[in-house]
């Protein structure tokens, strides 16, 4: 049945009960009296109860919503880099200085271009999650396990020196304040 059906049924019932309990002598017995303000009482109480359960569960259950979102954010941001260099295979050099810290190439051998749109790809999906950490500072646990990510890899990623190079690059053009501030307090640059 739909729901309004059911509600107005409902209605109905209670309101004809309602005249019942005028019409009848019930509604001049003491001890009735007593007893419907006892079950109004209590059905306060668990009314007001169920609110705050609701609004307990809906508090949890934003925590969580905000926990996978950033969850997914770093994931999308993670894979998305290592994507980026398996479809460009000639980067090589990139990625092992990236992460491996093995810089094994002549300066001849860069594609400076590729590793510039590159870099400005990360330096976006980055700078998002940036922006999410300054957006949900009202949620420590959620933002402080995604802040740890992130740092731990940003950390690995700024020792080296072309992606060192390219964020001095986006700073200047591309980075918003914030970014900028946040990058500078968390790494001294």
């Amino acid at each position: 049945m739909n729901k309004y059906i059911i509600g107005f049924i409902i209605l109905a019932v209670l309101v004809y009960l309602h005249i019942l309990y005028w019409k009848s002598s019930l509604s001049s017995n003491e001890k009735f009296k007593s007893l419907i303000s006892i079950w109004v009482s209590t059905s306060l109480f668990i009314s007001m109860y169920s609110v705050y359960i609701q609004t307990n569960s809906y508090r949890e259950s934003q925590i969580q919503l905000e926990t996978n979102n950033f969850n997914n954010l770093f994931n999308s941001f993670f894979d998305s880099v290592v994507e980026l260099f398996i479809s460009n295979p000639t980067l090589n050099y990139y990625y092992n200085e990236l992460f491996t810290g093995i810089s094994k190439y002549q300066d001849s051998d860069r594609n400076i271009i590729l590793e510039e749109e590159i870099s400005t790809i990360i330096f976006s999906k980055m700078e998002n999650i940036i922006n999410f950490i300054d957006l949900y500072t009202t949620n420590i646990n959620v933002i402080a396990q995604t802040e740890q990510k992130l740092l731990k890899i940003l950390k690995v990623f700024f020792k080296s020196k072309i992606f060192l190079e390219n964020w001095t690059k986006y700073q200047n053009k591309f980075a918003t304040d914030w970014t900028v501030q946040y990058i500078n307090m968390k790494f001294n640059l």
